[in-house]
């Protein structure tokens, strides 16, 4: 199965953290993973495993100062980059970016998963 993840980053808090985890343990089990990186412009080193998808790399995106083109071309990637790759499932990380995943997904028949994070207390 191919699973795509969509996140901003992959630093090490808590959605980043839990994200970490379920890539490397997929990957253990035989799964294809992807990776689109809504807010860093390279790849990481550390998941070589997996194709990585970084937005910032597009101009469009970076250079738009309006931000409801902004957000547009940001669907537009992420929706061509589903539909290219063929994710069978996708996992959104990130209650920022998870409502812009449904919209730019809408359509797709691409199962997906929303994962929130909430600090309890």
């Amino acid at each position: 199965m191919y699973i795509g993840f969509i996140i901003g980053v992959l630093d090490y808090s808590g959605a980043e953290k839990i994200a970490r985890n379920l890539l490397q343990k997929l990957h253990e089990n035989g799964h294809k993973v992807g990776i689109v990186l809504i807010s860093k412009e390279e790849p990481y080193r550390e998941f070589e495993y997996a194709n990585q998808f970084p937005l910032l790399k597009n101009e469009k995106i970076t250079n738009t100062k309006c931000k409801f083109l902004k957000v547009f071309y940001r669907q537009r990637a992420i929706r061509n980059i589903v539909i290219r790759e063929k994710f069978d499932v996708v996992l959104s990380f990130g209650v920022k970016f998870n409502i812009e995943v449904m919209e730019a997904l809408v359509g797709t028949k691409v199962r997906v998963i929303l994962c929130e994070r909430n600090d309890p207390i």
